[in-house]
């Protein structure tokens, strides 16, 4: 697990590498990785909401209660009951949790670019935006093609 989260780390970087580049800012990689490092933390507020949840509100559940439960995400509003099954990861990426991780991302970019947020964000969104956007879509392309 923890070269998974090195290797995501090092992607994430890179991508927001390429953001930096399109809007010709001149920010170190090791910045960027710190930054993709500091702004990972907040991930682990979901591991401890989930596990909450869990052992607090719903003491009886199954194995796919475990599987397709995300905290604060708009698949707990809609649930995964008879949704198909190449939509619950796109309803799960949509949360609150990845939000809170675009707003880390900005705040320190723009931070370390000396600027506002709003060019922050704007680097965020055209690099890991554009790049999450591929990623869901590809997931939900091979999870048509399996089922």
């Amino acid at each position: 697990m923890p070269l998974f989260i090195l290797i995501k780390i090092l992607i994430i970087a890179s991508i927001l590498d390429v953001g930096c580049f399109i809007f010709s800012k001149e920010i170190k990689y090791k910045r960027l990785f710190n930054i993709a490092v500091k702004a990972e933390f907040v991930f682990l507020l979901v591991i401890i909401f989930k596990t909450a949840w869990f052992y607090f509100f719903k003491v009886s559940y199954n194995l796919e209660d475990l599987q397709y439960f995300y905290p604060l995400s708009a698949l707990n509003i809609i649930g995964y009951e008879g949704l198909q099954t190449w939509f619950i990861y796109p309803f799960q990426v949509l949360n609150l949790f990845e939000l809170a991780y675009w707003f880390i991302l900005a705040f320190l970019i723009g931070k370390e670019l000396n600027e506002n947020t709003d060019k922050g964000f704007s680097i965020v969104a055209s690099s890991y935006g554009v790049s999450l956007l591929i990623w869901v879509v590809g997931v939900m392309f091979f999870t048509l093609n399996m089922s």
